[in-house]
């Protein structure tokens, strides 16, 4: 016999409370991920896009994922490194603002951000890692799906994309 499964839908209340925080203009939060371990992109391309990410940004305080390695970013130190054993919808409660741009590349965080904080999501931004390096086509659906409702950011203009390309050859 089956046993019966109740689900209780979470409404996360715990965040109603921070709703009404100042967006502080300087600070850019960057989503971490694990393709690097996973073998979705080398180091020294997921290192150089945070140093072009830089370039416009100039200081990134960096959230990683909870299977993400912080020995790869070796020096970088315009970038604040965090790694918690909380989710990201904690960290973001315990300030006492919100960034003024919370970007990445695919996240389910982002999904939650905006369910939890729903004021910040034009402030959240995506990389469609497609369009800079080649990666592998699983990823299509997520991306594709994550761009209707997170806009996306832009890292450097069409002409050096080609460029990008032919030097970081990605896996497919």
């Amino acid at each position: 016999p089956t046993k019966s499964i109740n689900f209780i839908k979470n409404k996360y209340e715990i965040f109603n409370f921070r709703l009404k925080k100042p967006i502080n203009n300087s600070i850019c939060i960057f989503i971490g991920s694990c393709y690097v371990e996973t073998n979705l992109i080398s180091k020294k391309n997921y290192i150089s896009l945070l140093k072009k990410i830089l370039e416009k940004e100039k200081k990134l305080i960096y959230i990683c994922h909870p299977r993400e390695d912080i020995e790869k970013f070796g020096d970088i130190s315009a970038i604040k490194v965090i790694k918690s054993q909380y989710g990201i919808e904690d960290y973001y409660n315990s300030l006492d603002y919100f960034p003024s741009k919370t970007i990445g590349i695919y996240s389910t965080a982002y999904f939650s951000l905006k369910k939890h904080f729903p004021h910040i999501s034009d402030s959240l931004f995506m990389i469609d890692l497609r369009k800079y390096y080649k990666i592998s086509s699983k990823l299509n659906n997520e991306y594709d799906y994550a761009l209707n409702y997170i806009k996306e950011y832009v890292i450097w203009n069409q002409k050096k994309k080609s460029y990008m390309n032919s030097q970081h050859q990605e896996y497919q």
